[in-house]
């Protein structure tokens, strides 16, 4: 591909699986192929199924970045090259800042944190990330995709913004008072 585009590699730092390479291991991979410079970047990866699901989509029991460990142990061995990673249940754009500026890895990703807030980049750029939905990390949102659904259980749009998201509002024709009853996501959301 030469210079037109930029090659990277996603490596597990450990497969978390009897058998299975290890953290020292990916090191060396990983070094192996940052000192051959035949790679751009760096995405950091950890386990193999059956694990992954559980410390990918680390429900709310789980610790909150579960993959960190694995990352700091192996993002040494890319030397420049930058290490991207989403570190599981990643749910604020302030930890993301604090991952990175601690040297962890030079890109963050989230997906739930999108799903619970789709303008949570937004609202951190302008200031505003205490406005956020955070995700509760139930995982109803993969726990639907077993039943043939999607959804949010903190956020009724997801799956749904072209009816019921952002973009969807408009001014109401007249004003009135309304009474909601109610706290739960459903009421805080008409609210």
């Amino acid at each position: 591909i030469g210079d037109k585009m930029a090659l990277g590699v996603r490596l597990n730092c450990d497969e978390l699986l009897e058998g299975g390479y290890r953290t020292k291991d990916a090191y060396q991979i990983l070094k192996t192929l940052a000192d051959a410079r035949v790679i751009d970047f760096a995405d950091l990866d950890t386990a193999i199924e059956p694990e992954q699901f559980y410390i990918g989509m680390p429900p709310v029991f789980v610790p909150p970045h579960p993959y960190k460990p694995y990352v700091e142990a192996v993002r040494g061995a890319a030397g420049k090259i930058p290490v991207l990673s989403v570190l599981g249940r990643l749910t604020s754009v302030a930890d993301a800042d604090k991952v990175i500026a601690s040297g962890v890895c030079d890109m963050v990703g989230a997906a739930r944190a999108i799903i619970a807030e789709p303008e949570l980049v937004k609202n951190a750029f302008e200031g505003n990330e205490d406005r956020s939905r955070i995700c509760i990390a139930c995982n109803a949102c993969m726990a639907a995709q077993f039943e043939g659904m999607q959804g949010c259980a903190i956020n009724p749009a997801s799956y749904r913004e072209r009816y019921w998201g952002v973009d969807s509002f408009t001014p109401a024709t007249r004003k009135s008072k309304v009474v909601v009853v109610g706290a739960g996501p459903a009421g805080l959301e008409a609210a």
